[in-house]
């Protein structure tokens, strides 16, 4: 007997707390999907350069939700024309190093006790451009590795 599974899109569970604040990742993968509720989206996953950790970032490709995907297209070096419409391709974004907003939220879930379980995870709630002032700081940057 042989088995064939597609593991393309597993990777190591990251149970790593990210700091708030601005971080800088670098893009390794970004896959068109649909949502549960239907809306065209990406599934970004982003690698922190401080942790080497792969963090998952949902970003809506829907008209009036697109914020998160217009942030991380810009953060990539893509420029919309005069009439605000971006063209671009996924190879354009991956292998990109952009700074994130990590924020922290709420996370109450049952375990596999049964018991109820609350704790807070991290969320990237949108992207930048790195800046001078990013390298400034002096910290180790991904394209130094």
């Amino acid at each position: 007997m042989s088995y064939e599974h597609d593991m393309s899109a597993e990777k190591e569970s990251s149970n790593v707390l990210l700091d708030k604040g601005w971080r800088e990742f670098k893009v390794v993968s970004m896959m068109p999907k649909l949502s549960k509720q239907g809306n065209q989206m990406f599934v970004v996953s982003v690698e922190d350069t401080a942790t080497r950790t792969v963090h998952d970032v949902y970003c809506v490709a829907e008209a009036g939700k697109r914020w998160v995907l217009k942030s991380l297209l810009t953060a990539s070096g893509l420029v919309a024309n005069d009439k605000g419409v971006f063209k671009w391709d996924i190879p354009d974004v991956v292998g990109r190093c952009v700074m994130g907003l990590v924020d922290h939220e709420p996370n109450s879930y049952i375990n596999r006790a049964g018991d109820k379980v609350d704790a807070v995870q991290h969320k990237i709630i949108k992207f930048r451009i790195i800046e001078q002032s990013d390298i400034d700081k002096g910290e180790k940057t991904a394209w130094e590795d």
